[in-house]
């Protein structure tokens, strides 16, 4: 049988127990976006490969698999996490269900900090747990699995429970928060939906932190900043904001807020640099546009009688510093 064609019976034996097609998995867009080392294809010019990566013309993603300079580059952060996957899983000719960090790339799950370097899979007990060199196989039944760009990933609510159960706070509540929001108009997931899965998990591991950090999560929050700075306003001490509120004033709606605090007529806001840089934000105005309409957005709420306070990523990543600036504009 020639070698491709032992690759698709083997993708197709190791995607039946998921009921789907397994030439759907490790779509041939993936395929086409690497350079396989040991293919027939790169067999005979080994050579060649590695004087174009010392030239920087190719890009190693991982062990044996490799993507042009240009095509890297030209992906964002979180793309090249979801590509390091892809890699894996058409260098290793499997159809492997990715989880955790993995898994919520895939999703589009913002991450605060760093991606880990390390590719993330979900196995039977029976398959065995051990870990390689980066990946990490984490043992805890097989659970269900949806398809995302070509890939298996565990649902919605599996990759935001297992991170809740795992990372820290200010990692897993801007993803669960993220998970909880509506997309398209649709709310993919509630608490309920997360409850119940963690409920389907043996392991008593992290079930006391993610129970906290379910209770604690809103589909509200507007960003992974807002989710952090969520976070560290709680770590502080400082008194719960409401979300999301809306004001009026007699030439109609001023606008929506991030953050406030009604007792103290204090509206907080997060400042990141998506605000000023992203279409969804920007929706075709430059930047000196958007700091104009701010400031009057600003001034219509300050003469409501409410104050204001603004902060940016390097704040809302510290205690500390949410709760100097929080203080001087009069939060008690």
């Amino acid at each position: 049988m020639p070698r491709f064609a032992m690759l698709q019976a083997a993708h197709r034996a190791e995607a039946k127990q998921f009921g789907m097609a397994a030439q759907t998995v490790q779509s041939e867009e993936w395929r086409a976006s690497f350079i396989l080392a040991r293919s027939e294809e790169a067999a005979d010019e080994g050579d060649r490969l590695l004087r174009a990566v010392r030239a920087g013309i190719v890009t190693r993603v991982r062990n044996g698999v490799y993507m042009t300079a240009a095509n890297w580059q030209a992906l964002d952060v979180d793309a090249r996490y979801r590509a390091l996957g892809a890699a894996f899983a058409v260098e290793s000719h499997t159809a492997p269900v990715f989880s955790h960090h993995s898994a919520a790339a895939l999703w589009r799950l913002p991450i605060v900090g760093p991606w880990p370097t390390d590719v993330h899979v979900a196995v039977n007990r029976a398959s065995g747990g051990r870990s390689d060199p980066g990946l990490v196989r984490h043992c805890e039944g097989q659970p269900r699995a949806q398809l995302i760009d070509g890939l298996l990933a565990t649902t919605l609510a599996r990759t935001a429970v297992d991170m809740a159960r795992s990372a820290p706070l200010r990692v897993s509540v801007p993803m669960v928060d993220a998970a909880l929001r509506e997309r398209d108009g649709t709310i993919i997931v509630d608490k309920s939906d997360l409850i119940e899965e963690l409920a389907g998990i043996r392991s008593r591991r992290g079930m006391a932190r993610c129970r906290d950090v379910i209770a604690f999560a809103d589909g509200e929050s507007g960003s992974a900043g807002e989710s952090l700075s969520r976070v560290n306003i709680r770590v502080a001490g400082l008194p719960a904001p409401r979300l999301q509120e809306s004001f009026y004033d007699d030439a109609g709606l001023i606008g929506i807020v991030d953050f406030f605090w009604p007792e103290q007529h204090l509206i907080g806001e997060f400042d990141g640099r998506g605000k000023y840089l992203r279409d969804e934000f920007t929706r075709g105005r430059d930047a000196g546009d958007i700091v104009i309409q701010e400031k009057i957005r600003e001034d219509r709420m300050r003469a409501l009688g409410h104050r204001f306070a603004r902060w940016g990523w390097s704040t809302a990543r510290s205690p500390a510093a949410l709760t100097s600036i929080l203080r001087a504009a009069g939060l008690a």
